[in-house]
């Protein structure tokens, strides 16, 4: 801190923060009437200080900030120091006796400085401190918001513009208040504590924790009651993604995430997992079986990490594992794009990412909670309170949703919705959220882009003959045909009352089939009613031509309506001007959702990985035996049939061995399972004797160097010369010329084998041009020493020496002949 200095008795006075200047004089014996009085004036450095019992000050000893010396640390760093040894001090004291007003006087007064006082540096100093109300400020941006410090500047200098602050006393200030020391306590037990005071307050609170044998955590989960119910509302489509960085120990944060019925994204549960292996997620996925009552998700959607999926896949087995697209299109790009080349963004923009989904609702959850997280160095206590505060941002955001739909409200404009299916619109206000009320009017709205044809049966029974099995995909050139196929495979066949064709308004070709089945549901080859869960554009149109096309608010899943609404006793609706002919009727059966597909054709999702994989490898096998079958027939080469036979024999004998290894194991399981009962009980035993304490979970540390057993990458410049025998590529080096080598090779142990290197990369020469044409080249002719007249045999011309006329030499000159 930088405190203003006294100035001797005669000639200076003291500045106080507010820049009045008031005379004041210091002497032995000198009376103020308060502690606070006393401070205002001696802005030094304090020392000795001795209170009274209630914790009031009784004497205290101010010295001046550059009294003693100082001593250093460590010799390496040249420093500078305030502390010059001055000898100016001066002693307070409030008497306990004859002091009845409680006044502090100056007992001794040593008014000395080894030094030459500076009043103009005084000054600046006071003036150069931060005041109280601005250090407010910079706590609360710092502590509540996070604030760095460019943007507090700004905050600052907007809110407070006759004050310079300087970038030192910002930046120390700032980083006084962030938190820097490590609770040493012990924060796993802490949160664990927490948590299970919470689950035996309410039991819908779910907690689970794990530790290893020195009780050190490993792996936590829970759920609170509000999460439970959201879980059990909307868990048809989950996203799960696990975040780094997020805590002191290292432990990994596994975030699951849910779209409510207003399209919002909510947190349902969360882990800290100290890995990120199968086993862990493993847990975390069994401890949301246990608290759930096995109500597994339909879809599961991750970032493609394999360990997450094969745990989805032991855990949860009616799920169905979706990649996220992001990752997915990252490795296309990766794979794709080189072989594609200008027909990749076609294909990438059309035919692969069209109706797919990514795990951006997760992934900005994790945004949000790294956003109140100063660094990776905070307690598994601040990281749970941060989550808690994730989830009372959501239900804030929740009643401010269903404050809003309170309102009464008309719309101001007649919609199509209203114009041509009155009737339904209002039954879809009733039911549904502000969120999927407008996806479902927008469907409304777009129907009448549409055109729709009903198809006759003769041409359904086409379809329903069209067997996909016999097809390969590369002949499959009718996708119309295929599509409506696999429609009729999908639902009960004799259910079907009619089929229609849906085509764009400007088009002829149909672009979708939609089949009315006799319990007034529908199947449309757009699958809203699967992918989204609400009714397509395509039937609205469908409705608007035909009143055997009806409606149902339950084509609409319950999770989408609002709270404690009962739709069992709701009647078929059609459109408008259908609404006079039609005669209402309510649904005979009490199930909570009409769907059109047939779920005694459909599997489990288990089932039909099985049934890919099968395919898959039925295909490759079936790829080599035919060209194996071809070579051998070409050749006259018997041997495949022994190595077949060899191997339907091996085969047997290993199905013969299995079954007899399946009884043996069979025998000694219940031996083993009886001997770890006993094993484990006397563990347990020995457990309640040991004093169990919850440890905090120890740091995932990186060694230093590379890991053992591996090599270690060499640079650039150390790599071999010599060129394995099995590498055929050749390399001519571009300084001395040679095979097997290249410039790059040249570089390895130059400092340290430079005696036995045959050459050493110096720095390329300049090139320089020598006068005249290079030697081994004929002098190029001027064009005026072109002979015009070409001889018929020779085209070469002569110059002779002697007497310079073109056409002859020396040896032929006549004028020498002649002499």
């Amino acid at each position: 801190m930088n405190n203003s200095l006294l100035y001797n008795e005669s000639s200076l006075p003291f500045n106080n923060t507010n820049n009045n200047t008031t005379e004041t004089t210091l002497y032995q014996g000198k009376i103020f009437d308060t502690w606070q009085q006393a401070f205002d004036i001696i802005k030094v450095k304090y020392d000795r200080v001795e209170r009274n019992p209630d914790g009031t000050f009784r004497k205290r000893t101010i010295k001046c900030e550059h009294q003693g010396t100082y001593i250093a640390k460590s010799n390496e760093k040249q420093t500078t120091t305030k502390r010059i040894g001055c000898t100016w001090y001066i002693n307070l004291s409030e008497p306990q006796s004859k002091n009845p007003f409680k006044h502090v006087y100056v007992t001794t007064f040593h008014d000395t400085h080894s030094h030459i006082l500076n009043p103009s540096v005084i000054q600046f100093g006071n003036n150069k401190n931060i005041p109280s109300e601005i250090m407010k400020e910079i706590k609360f941006l710092t502590v509540q918001y996070k604030m760095g410090a460019t943007t507090q500047r700004q905050y600052l200098e907007a809110k407070f513009p006759g004050q310079i602050i300087y970038n030192e006393d910002l930046y120390y200030a700032i980083q006084n208040f962030r938190p820097q020391n490590k609770n040493n306590s012990n924060d796993a037990a802490k949160l664990y504590t927490r948590l299970l005071l919470s689950s035996q307050e309410n039991p819908m609170w779910k907690v689970a924790i794990k530790f290893d044998d020195n009780n050190t955590l490993t792996h936590l989960f829970w759920m609170s009651p509000s999460q439970l119910e959201l879980w059990y509302q909307f868990s048809d489509i989950v996203v799960q993604d696990v975040t780094c960085k997020t805590n002191r120990y290292d432990m990994a944060l596994s975030l699951f995430v849910v779209l409510d019925e207003n399209r919002n994204i909510r947190l349902v549960a969360q882990a800290l997992l100290i890995d990120e292996t199968k086993e862990s997620h493993e847990w975390s996925f069994k401890q949301i079986n246990l608290a759930t009552n096995n109500m597994h998700p339909r879809v599961i959607m991750t970032d493609s990490d394999p360990a997450v999926h094969a745990a989805i896949r032991s855990t949860f087995v009616t799920t169905y594992p979706m990649h996220c697209t992001f990752y997915i299109s990252q490795n296309l790009i990766k794979k794709l794009q080189k072989l594609l080349g200008k027909k990749f963004h076609e294909f990438s923009s059309q035919q692969f990412t069209a109706g797919l989904y990514t795990s951006s609702p997760v992934e900005s959850i994790n945004a949000w909670i790294k956003s109140y997280i100063f660094n990776s160095n905070i307690s598994l206590c601040e990281l749970a309170n941060i989550i808690d505060k994730r989830q009372f941002s959501e239900d804030k955001n929740y009643q401010l949703i269903l404050w809003k739909a309170a309102i009464p409200c008309i719309s101001t404009h007649v919609s199509t919705s209203t114009f041509m299916f009155s009737s339904i619109d209002k039954k879809l206000e009733e039911y549904l959220p502000p969120a999927i009320l407008e996806l479902q009017r927008n469907e409304i709205r777009q129907c009448v882009f549409y055109d729709a044809m009903q198809v006759n049966q003769e041409i359904i029974n086409e379809f329903d003959e069209y067997n996909l099995s016999d097809q390969y995909l590369k002949n499959m050139s009718d996708a119309r045909q295929t599509t409506a196929s696999c429609m009729i495979f999908d639902v009960n066949k004799e259910q079907i009352t009619s089929m229609w064709a849906v085509s764009v308004g400007n088009k002829l070709i149909e672009k979708h089939f939609i089949i009315l089945l006799s319990n007034n549901s529908h199947h449309c080859s757009c699958l809203s009613l699967i992918n989204r869960e609400i009714v397509c554009r395509h039937y609205f149109q469908i409705m608007f031509r035909s009143p055997i096309a009806k409606f149902h608010i339950r084509l609409i899943p319950s999770c989408w309506y609002y709270k404690n609404k009962d739709p069992s006793k709701e009647p078929f609706l059609v459109a408008t001007k259908f609404e006079e002919i039609s005669i209402p009727s309510i649904p005979e059966s009490n199930i909570p959702f009409l769907t059109a597909v047939n779920h005694s054709t459909l599997h489990d999702s288990i089932t039909q990985h099985k049934r890919l994989t099968d395919i898959q490898l039925y295909g490759k096998i079936a790829g080599l035996i035919q060209k194996v079958t071809m070579k051998a027939i070409k050749k006259k080469d018997v041997r495949i049939i022994n190595i077949l036979e060899d191997y339907l024999k091996d085969d047997e004998n290993i199905d013969n061995n299995f079954e007899d290894l399946e009884s043996n194991l069979d025998n000694n399981f219940g031996d083993l399972e009886s001997n770890l009962d006993n094993n484990f009980e006397d563990l347990e035993s020995n457990k309640e004797n040991q004093s169990h304490v919850l440890k905090n979970p120890n740091k995932q540390k990186k060694s230093k160097g590379r890991p053992k057993g591996t090599k270690r990458i060499k640079a650039f410049y150390e790599k071999s010369s010599a060129i394995s025998s099995g590498n055929s590529k050749q390399y001519k080096c571009s300084h001395c010329g040679n095979m097997e080598s290249n410039l790059d090779n040249n570089f390895e142990d130059l400092e340290s084998n430079k005696e036995n290197q045959s050459h050493v990369l110096k720095n390329p020469n300049k090139q320089k041009k020598s006068k005249g044409r290079p030697k081994g080249t004929k002098r190029i002719k001027a064009f005026y020493e072109k002979s015009s007249a070409i001889s018929s045999g020779n085209s070469k011309q002569y110059k002779c020496s002697h007497c310079g006329n073109m056409g002859h030499n020396k040896r032929n000159c006549d004028q020498i002949n002649s002499i």
